[in-house]
C-alpha cells in the first residue's frame, strides 16, 4: 500500500485494513450511490466503510471466513426470495431479468426506508402512483390476453 494512503486503512483502531477488490467495490458503491443520492451517500458511507472493515477484520482472523460468507450469501438470496414470494405476493425482480438488483438491492432497500420514514416523500408519492399504473397496465394486458384465449377456444369448438 503507498504510503499517503495508509493513514486511511485504519477503518478500526489498531485493524489496518489492505485496499483490496472489497475495500475499491466499496468505494466505488458510495460514489455511485453520491452521484444519484447524495443524502444517502453521505448517511451511509460510514456504515459502508464499516461492514467493509468488518469483513477484512473477520476474513484476516477466521479459517473459514470464505465459506461463511458464501453460505451468507446464498441464506440472503433464499430469504430475499421466500419474502417476495410469501410477503410481497410477487417474483422477484431478478427472476425477470433484472440483473441490477443484486448490485443495487442496498439503495433500493436502505432509500425505501428512508422514503417510508419521511425522506423525500413527493418521490415516493410519484413512485407508487407510476408502480399503480404499471399494474394496471399489466392487468389489463392479462386480462386482454385471457379474452383473445377464450374467443380462440369458443372458435375451435
Amino acid at each position: 500500500m503507498p504510503k499517503c494512503l495508509e493513514p486511511y486503512s485504519e477503518l478500526f483502531p489498531g485493524q489496518k485494513t489492505d485496499i483490496n477488490m472489497a475495500m475499491i467495490m466499496a468505494i466505488l458503491y458510495i460514489v455511485y450511490v453520491f452521484y444519484h443520492e447524495p443524502f444517502l451517500a453521505l448517511l451511509f458511507a460510514p456504515v459502508y466503510l464499516m461492514m467493509v472493515g468488518c469483513l477484512s477484520y473477520y476474513a484476516s482472523n477466521v479459517d473459514m471466513a470464505y465459506h461463511h460468507f458464501y453460505i451468507a450469501m446464498m441464506f440472503s438470496r433464499l430469504m430475499d426470495i421466500l419474502g417476495h414470494y410469501y410477503l410481497e405476493k410477487k417474483k422477484p425482480a431478478i427472476m425477470h431479468g433484472n440483473i441490477e438488483g443484486l448490485f443495487f438491492g442496498l439503495i433500493y432497500d436502505t432509500l425505501g426506508l428512508l422514503m417510508y420514514f419521511g425522506y423525500r416523500q413527493e418521490l415516493r408519492y410519484d413512485l407508487e402512483d407510476l408502480v399503480e399504473e404499471r399494474f394496471e397496465e399489466l392487468e389489463e394486458a392479462r386480462l386482454a390476453q385471457i379474452k383473445k384465449l377464450e374467443s380462440e377456444m369458443k372458435k375451435e369448438k
